[in-house]
């Protein structure tokens, strides 16, 4: 009578191991599909490729930033002429003229500080875009202004406007494509300042006794706008966007040499415009 029992013991044994064996398949199927649900990695992300430093894409940007520069510093370098005009057509004095000037300077540096951070945050196009469409009203409003106040919001403060929040960020853009000639790369873009202070003048001294102030104007606002639209269709942020982080990075005043620079480039600036009686 014992064996029978054995029998179904040994049954009930091979049922078990049947029964555990699926349960370790099944076990291995979720395994399998668990892919499926969303998991969070904590992995870090890929570091962006090293700069080019060199090659045509790389300076394509300087040589675009140029036009940049001839729309901001090359149009303010150029301020002798709207100063000499002004006070002769307008009767102002030449301190209450050079405001003007000096609150062009003002603002670029000014709304430059917190402009440079769009080319970090993924805002390039759209900040460069809205400080370029600023150049141009400015531009055009000054062209057709009758009174003082008119000229000091035109130029002064749009195209002031304008001039912050495109420089900054061409300059921060030109400096990601380079390691070893950045200099250089910086030197090309920062001449455009030299190249509209002979570009601009010219223009006036030849059109301003033929067709008058206004169309004058004009003509540097058409100029100013060619150089937005070949700037924007050349130039490439490299980075990708760094949503976090200060608009400001205070900490970079702690090195002495970059506080050093910063006040010698405003006793710079104080001497550019200066009041004349």
């Amino acid at each position: 009578m014992s064996l029978p029992q054995v029998e179904y013991a040994s049954q009930d044994t091979k049922e078990q191991d049947l029964s555990e064996k699926m349960g370790s398949n099944h076990g291995a199927g979720v395994q399998h599909n668990a892919p499926l649900n969303p998991t969070v990695s904590n992995a870090p992300s890929v570091a962006p490729p090293p700069a080019p430093d060199g090659g045509w894409k790389a300076w394509s940007q300087p040589l675009a930033a140029h036009l940049v520069i001839i729309n901001c510093w090359g149009y303010i370098s150029s301020f002798g002429f709207f100063q000499s005009y002004y006070t002769n057509a307008f009767q102002v004095e030449p301190s209450a003229i050079s405001w003007i000037g000096s609150v062009q300077i003002l603002l670029i540096y000014f709304v430059g500080t917190f402009s440079g951070r769009a080319l970090d945050a993924g805002y390039f196009r759209l900040a460069v875009g809205v400080g370029f469409a600023l150049q141009v009203l400015g531009v055009f409003a000054t062209s057709g202004a009758s009174a003082y106040w008119q000229l000091f919001l035109a130029q002064g403060i749009c195209k002031g406007l304008g001039d912050g929040l495109v420089f900054c960020p061409t300059v921060a853009l030109v400096a990601t494509y380079f390691t070893t000639k950045r200099s250089l790369a910086i030197g090309v873009m920062a001449s455009g300042g030299a190249t509209g202070g002979i570009i601009f003048p010219v223009i006036a001294q030849q059109l301003l006794p033929r067709v008058g102030f206004g169309w004058t104007v004009r003509t540097m606002g058409f100029v100013i706008l060619f150089n937005a639209i070949v700037f924007l269709s050349i130039a490439r942020p490299r980075l990708p966007p760094r949503k976090a982080g200060p608009i400001v990075e205070w900490d970079a005043f702690k090195d002495p040499a970059f506080s050093l620079f910063c006040c010698a480039s405003q006793e710079t600036s104080l001497a550019l415009t200066p009041a004349r009686r």
